[in-house]
């Protein structure tokens, strides 16, 4: 987009003043200039020190970063929203949508200006601050090693003085010893003597005896006497030894002591000296920060005064290029639509060569067992009359919930449907759920013998369940007898032909057929439909249609 000013049409006011405006507004931008280093200062100082607790490797380079945006955003601000806000109040731009351009340009420009002269008149100091040298700092190294030679010296001078001290004097208690341990061997040789000439010649020597120890003690205290006068002389001189040390330290101590307060005295005062200028210096530039902001204000109200004085006018003549979308847009339009063509394309060639799906199959058949309960038994014993004692299973209700009631005459129904469904989850591969179905077959087996369950009872009855549901026996029931509940041998009075044929000679009562509804007569007592035709039936339509030929299955099963 293309800008370019009007010829003037007060070509008097424009003459007058077409030689000052250029350099006023040239003048303007070196006052940026000045203000924008005095604002990196501070700038650079505020995000390096919140920088340098998080990421000290990088703190110099962010807090330089930061400086230069910072600084860019002031400065670049100021010099496009001021002439705004002159021409705003010269051409009284304050009616209709211009009265909120006005208004919030006046704010920014008001906001950014207070910005610059606080961070300009703040950062002048830090600014100063870093520029100006280190001030001279003096160290206490000579004062710490002059204290360090006079203090070693003068205990090396003390441990050579009170080792000479201890040696002399060693020697002349040495000496002393010596003296008095040869007087004393001549005594005890003498009374040792009078011994041996008490017991030669049986005479006493007694009083000599005791004069010979007399002396000897006499002698020992005297040896004492003069060793303790020694000892005595050597510590009086050890001490003065040691008072002269510690007047040596206390006097290096005291020479260091104010070798260190000069020292601190001058770096204070050089401190002291720096700190003034950087705040006569600093508080200069901070203030020349702050006139050079006012000439750029006034450069910039001239400018804009003298092209109104002028009659200048700003024109734009704007291209197809400021109206359409941006480079980057037209790039990511660009390339989304060839994205999108290609693979459409592909998708659609591949979609059209792809065959139609295959015919589905017939689906599987499904149990659900989420029902099915962990079977949980009781072993009692029965004491019968041959005095052995036959254990039996007695099934009580699984701890997840309760058996569903069976009533009497129908165990041999419900074990078979239990081995049943034992064995198509068997063939499903589940395992675990097959056991739990057999172990619910033993329970209903155990109901059914009574007091005549045990291990050995009920694994048979079960294995002739089970080969009867493969057509490889006849059903168990037809032929299995139990006894009666509270049958005792001993007891009998009647014989097992008689009980045999009560139980086979009963008659049972008529049911409804599953599938048709009609009432028949049934051969045994799990019998549930009328005719073979209505079992198959109910079969299909319980299994989606699939019809049920336990002959086929068996024969099949048994040849695989």
């Amino acid at each position: 987009m293309k800008t370019f000013w009007t010829l003037p049409s007060n070509s008097d006011f424009f003459n007058r003043y077409a030689t000052l405006i250029p350099t006023l507004y040239r003048l303007g931008f070196l006052a940026q200039i000045v203000s924008a280093f005095t604002e990196i200062g501070i700038i650079y100082s505020l995000v390096f020190s919140g920088l340098a607790d998080f990421w000290p490797q990088y703190a110099a380079i962010g807090a330089a970063a930061g400086a230069i945006v910072g600084t860019a955003f002031l400065e670049i601000g100021l010099r496009k929203f001021t002439p705004y806000s002159v021409q705003a109040v010269l051409y009284g731009r304050f009616s209709g949508l211009d009265l909120g351009m006005s208004i919030f340009i006046l704010l920014a420009t008001i906001t950014l200006f207070g910005t610059s002269g606080l961070l300009s008149f703040k950062g002048s100091k830090s600014m100063v601050e870093a520029i100006a040298p280190e001030p001279e700092q003096q160290t206490t190294t000579k004062a710490d090693s002059i204290y360090q030679f006079n203090q070693t010296q003068a205990l090396s001078i003390y441990r050579l003085d009170s080792s000479e001290i201890a040696s002399r004097y060693q020697g002349q208690v040495i000496a002393i010893k010596k003296a008095f341990a040869s007087k004393i061997s001549i005594e005890r040789t003498n009374y040792a003597n009078y011994r041996a000439r008490e017991r030669r010649t049986g005479e006493s020597f007694t009083s000599a005896k005791s004069r010979i120890r007399a002396k000897i003690k006499n002698l020992e205290a005297q040896r004492d006497e003069q060793t303790a006068q020694l000892e005595k002389e050597k510590a009086s001189e050890l001490s003065q030894l040691t008072q002269d040390k510690k007047q040596a330290i206390a006097l290096a101590s005291n020479e260091y002591q104010q070798a260190k307060e000069e020292v601190s005295i001058f770096n204070t005062d050089s401190k002291a000296d720096t700190k003034r200028k950087v705040n006569v210096y600093g508080g200069g530039l901070a203030y020349f920060t702050v006139i050079c902001l006012f000439v750029f204000l006034l450069s910039v109200i001239l400018h804009e005064i003298h092209y109104k004085g002028s009659g200048l006018e700003q024109r734009v003549l704007p291209t197809q290029y400021h109206f359409s979308g941006s480079i980057l847009s037209e790039a990511r339009n660009a390339l989304n639509n060839r994205f999108q063509q290609y693979w459409r394309s592909w998708i659609k060639e591949f979609e059209e060569s792809t065959p139609p799906p295959p015919i589905p199959i017939s689906p599987n058949e499904l149990y659900n067992i989420k029902d099915l309960e962990q079977p949980v038994y009781d072993l009692n014993y029965q004491q019968i009359p041959d005095k052995l004692r036959s254990i039996y299973i007695q099934a009580r209700p699984a701890l997840g919930g309760n058996l569903p009631a069976i009533q009497q005459g129908e165990e041999p129904e419900k074990a078979l449907e239990y081995l049943a469904a034992a064995k198509h989850l068997e063939k499903a591969g589940l395992t675990d759920q097959a056991k739990e179905m057999q172990l619910k077959a033993d329970q209903v087996i155990s109901m059914y013998l009574g007091p005549d369950a045990n291990e050995t009872t009920i694994a048979d009855l079960r294995k002739g369940c089970i080969d009867h549901l493969y057509n490889n026996a006849p059903n168990p029931f037809g032929h299995h007898h139990r006894r009666p509940i509270g049958f005792n041998p001993s007891k009998a009075s009647v014989n097992n032909a008689t009980v045999n044929n009560a139980s086979t000679g009963s008659k049972l009562q008529p049911k409804d057929c599953l599938n048709c509804g009609s009432s028949y007569s049934p051969k045994v007592a799990w019998q549930k439909y009328c005719c073979t035709d209505c079992k198959e039936a109910y079969h299909a339509q319980k299994h989606g249609g699939r019809a049920f030929n336990a002959k086929a299955y068996h024969k099949t099963k048994r040849r695989k």
